[in-house]
């Protein structure tokens, strides 16, 4: 008893380890996994001179370079081996759990109501997204840098340590760089002056200049990219703000259905239901907070929740991702800390022993479901067939989702499935030239080159100005013998895009059947500097050598293809090697 007294957060960290143990054998997923990890440049050929790329660019209108570079770093050591990713991501996840706990010791709060707060918010299945997601490296680092920032703030707070004030402001620079989201900073250190009972003075306000000068640039990076069109419908608004604000603290407090994507309600009208519930339920807790404004915990909480997730609010429908779970991370630290607070008081409360048993009883059920529960949401997050089949289940008509299922069944092989899931999508969405252009690859796979001609050219009314089309059509019309019309496509896609490495290389194959090899070399020479492990390129440039008599440079060619895992290639080289001796 006294080992368990003493090492209970230990304890509490060994459950969440437990609990999230699956989510090692999580795979990476088709959602946003590709463009930060697997074809991120400056993750795959990552090295000391991609430093400064990485700090000079963004991913997916996101300034994030320190996400960046650790996922660079893992690659770099490890490769692209997904445990390790997803391990990181839990150990970060377990920081932020503990730092939980330091904090809220630090502000004051029990010990078992820090200790039931850190386990509320470790087990709590909102959270799955920003642990099993890969991608949400995100979340979990800057959520460990915001926490330091604010451990060592209350620090100074206290003590007035100047030392703790400037790690502080590190920290803070540091979550920054890992996830604009860490812009609420400043307001929340603004809470913990209210909690510590600190007088709103003139040196109150010049600590937070500092942060504010840290945050704000940054977090303009970002902003600047996604730039909001302008409210043309007040009352829409009006109604969407509300619904994204109470949607969190109804998902927090019934976590079921959690999925990746959610839509708005429609009709997006006040007569719609949905809308009608959740500005009830915001005047409800206003009120609630309003009655019990004597209680700091009440107020510290909603303050918390308000100023955490106040910039993630949305006010339109044009944007893809309206509520996310992640969105909830750290922004549901106060409302962790008030749950834990009412267990903790709810129980001195209770006199009667058989009475505490009982409240043991329920309060070991509802710690038990919440785990069960995100056990359970970690499987969903295993891949992108089960990630996408799980969001079919809560909204059949979402075309991202039939979309995004067929991208990986195609990808696995399974043409048919994938043109039943690109079928489905274009019902619901025929505006859509990625998908026309994704069933054009499906059909392909099917040698059903004519149909795949066919969903190029929609996809190309749809959207001229990509060049990724003009390759897959340009492919499709190789295999139609259509050669002359194949490298007009080629040209086009590297007119658009001077990088177009795999119109190069078809361009190329082109050149060779036509017996243009200075033609086809050029190509060759400009696709492996864009892209030095395509194996079909140093194929390509190996028969050239070879027709040119150049047999040791072809050799060589060869056995990098074949390094590059080039099928059937050993007979190749056998002649090759053959004829040089």
């Amino acid at each position: 008893m006294d080992f368990i007294k003493k090492y209970n957060i230990l304890i509490v960290l060994l459950i969440v380890f437990l609990v999230y143990l699956p989510s090692l054998n999580n795979g990476f997923t088709n959602w946003d996994d590709n463009s930060h990890i697997l074809f991120n440049d400056n993750v795959r050929h990552f090295n000391a001179g991609r430093i400064s790329d990485i700090f000079s660019e963004t991913v997916l209108k996101s300034y994030i370079p320190l996400t960046t570079l650790s996922f660079g770093i893992e690659r770099y050591f490890f490769g692209f081996n997904h445990v390790v990713f997803h391990l990181d991501n839990l150990i970060l996840h377990l920081l932020v759990v503990w730092l939980g706990y330091l904090c809220a010791q630090s502000l004051g709060f029990k010990k078992s109501e820090a200790l039931i707060a850190s386990l509320i918010f470790g087990i709590h299945p909102m959270h799955v997204e920003s642990v099993a997601w890969a991608t949400e490296r995100k979340d979990v680092l800057y959520s460990f840098f915001y926490m330091l920032a604010i451990y060592n703030y209350i620090d100074y707070a206290k003590n007035k340590n100047t030392t703790t004030y400037k790690y502080s402001l590190i920290c803070c620079l540091l979550s920054m760089l890992a996830k604009p989201m860490a812009i609420s900073l400043p307001l929340i250190l603004f809470l913990i002056d209210f909690w510590l009972q600190r007088k709103i003075n003139r040196q109150i306000l010049i600590e937070k200049i500092s942060f504010f000068l840290v945050v704000v640039p940054l977090g303009m990076i970002t902003y600047s990219l996604h730039v909001r069109n302008p409210i043309t419908d007040i009352s829409e608004s009006f109604l969407i703000w509300f619904w994204t604000l109470s949607f969190y603290l109804q998902k927090f407090m019934w976590p079921f259905g959690l999925r990746p994507l959610y839509e708005l309600p429609l009709p997006i009208a006040f007569n719609n239901i949905e809308y009608i519930n959740s500005i009830l339920f915001i005047f409800f807790i206003t009120i609630v907070i309003y009655r019990l404004r004597r209680s700091r915990v009440f107020v510290y909480a909603g303050a918390h929740y308000f100023f955490s997730i106040f910039f993630l609010l949305k006010f339109d429908d044009t944007e893809a991702i309206i509520v996310a779970d992640r969105y909830m991370y750290l922004s549901s630290l106060g409302v962790c800390l008030l749950l834990s607070h009412i267990v903790v008081r709810c129980y001195s409360l209770l006199n009667n022993k058989k009475l505490r048993y009982l409240f043991y009883l329920f309060t070991f059920i509802v710690i038990s479901g919440l785990a069960f529960l995100t056990y359970r949401q970690i499987k969903v997050w295993k891949g992108s067939v089960s990630l996408w089949t799980h969001n079919l289940k809560y909204a059949p008509n979402s075309w991202q989702s039939y979309s995004n299922r067929g991208n990986e069944l195609l990808k696995d092989g399974f043409n048919e499935l994938a043109l039943e899931d690109y079928s489905k999508a274009i019902k619901l969405n025929p505006d859509s030239a990625e998908i026309y252009a994704s069933r054009g690859n499906s059909y392909v796979g099917m040698k059903k080159y004519d149909l795949g001609l066919a969903d190029y050219n929609k996809a190309i009314t749809l959207e001229p100005i990509n060049p990724a089309f003009y390759v897959n059509r340009g492919i499709a019309r190789i295999n139609l013998r259509m050669y002359d019309y194949a490298l007009k496509d080629f040209e086009k896609a590297i007119l658009m895009d001077n990088n177009a490495v795999i119109a190069y290389v078809n361009r190329s194959s082109i050149y060779i059947n036509q017996g243009k090899y200075k033609e086809a070399l050029k190509d060759l020479n400009k696709a492996i500097a864009i892209e030095d492990d395509i194996p079909v390129t140093y194929y390509n440039r190996s028969i050239i050598f070879a027709v040119n008599r150049n047999i040791d440079a072809a050799i060589k060619d060869a056995l990098k293809a074949k390094e590059l895992g080039y099928p059937g290639i050993d007979k190749y080289i056998a002649t090759l090697n053959e004829y040089n001796n």
